[in-house]
């Protein structure tokens, strides 16, 4: 990364500043700003006028990746973190509100829909209240424009705290990254440094490093995976009373990833066992078979 004069950092992380004080917060625009200055700011050591531009950001494009990193790199979020969760909850409340879909780039106002807001109450801690109020389709099919899928992607890594990922859990970290929009290009942006590792290896760790300072209680996590236990119960029957053949490697997944916690939390039902349940619940699906095979269930 090529260092500008000291001179050139300093003017312009005050025409940054400038900037960011002139610009309605409600325009993304202004995010990729704040970004950029926070890079300035940390070549001059100003270590909380970069947090500052972090949250800056967060406020102008709402964002998980946005909230990742203001939530991993301040030194202490917890100052943070009442103004963050008031902001994107009236921001959510509001969204409806004179919001204009197709406008040029620089125009662009910043929205978040249900999905993200989902996404920053999951990131949030607020559990209870996303499981019980968003997480209660009625129909097993019609997922894709619900949390569902990520939902339960995400939960399901939030159970897990091996460093290495198996294949179903792979999967599910990749639906994660989806709906997070997640990527090393993106994360960094902010942080003048360069990180130089693949997207989902980096992805995996941010996720642990949040998840490490989460505390959610033995008896809510319980709860929480009795609930996707029956989600993906529910799913897999729909799908196959369905005859959706597409959408078998899916379930495969889900059931492979959900395997894989019982066996990382030492349940008596192991991934195999869990898997094999499966396979003769549905023994006519040779079809679903493959797909279990293709995610660790052995033959």
């Amino acid at each position: 990364m090529q260092k500008s004069s000291k001179e050139n950092v300093e003017k312009s992380f005050e025409v940054g500043l400038e900037a960011l004080n002139t610009i309605s917060n409600t325009y993304v625009i202004r995010s990729s700003i704040a970004l950029l200055t926070s890079d300035y700011a940390l070549q001059m050591q100003k270590i909380e006028e970069a947090e500052q531009c972090w949250l800056e950001a967060f406020y102008s494009n709402t964002t998980a990746i946005n909230y990742m990193r203001l939530y991993l790199e301040c030194k202490d979020y917890a100052k943070y973190k009442e103004t963050v969760r008031n902001f994107y909850y009236h921001l959510y409340q509001r969204r409806n509100v004179n919001h204009i879909s197709f406008v040029s780039k620089e125009l662009s106002e910043n929205y978040i829909n249900q999905n993200r807001y989902c996404t920053l109450l999951f990131l949030d801690g607020q559990w209870e209240e996303l499981v019980n109020n968003y997480m209660n389709v009625r129909e097993p099919l019609g997922w894709s424009m619900t949390f569902m899928k990520q939902g339960i992607a995400l939960f399901l890594l939030s159970f897990f705290h091996g460093n290495e990922l198996p294949i179903g859990l792979r999967k599910m970290a990749e639906l994660a990254m989806e709906e997070f929009n997640f990527s090393v290009k993106e994360y960094q942006k902010g942080l003048y440094r360069s990180i130089e590792e693949d997207d989902l290896s980096f992805f995996w760790n941010c996720f642990c490093a949040w998840n490490r300072k989460q505390n959610c209680s033995e008896k809510v996590q319980s709860e929480i995976l009795t609930k996707l236990e029956q989600w993906i119960s529910y799913r897999v029957k729909g799908i196959m009373q369905a005859n959706r053949r597409g959408y078998y490697d899916e379930c495969a997944a889900f059931v492979a990833a959900l395997g894989e916690v019982k066996e990382y939390r030492k349940e008596p039902l192991g991934k195999q066992n869990f898997m094999e349940m499966y396979k003769k619940e549905y023994s006519r699906r040779t079809s679903f078979h493959q797909e279990l095979y293709k995610f660790g269930l052995k033959k």
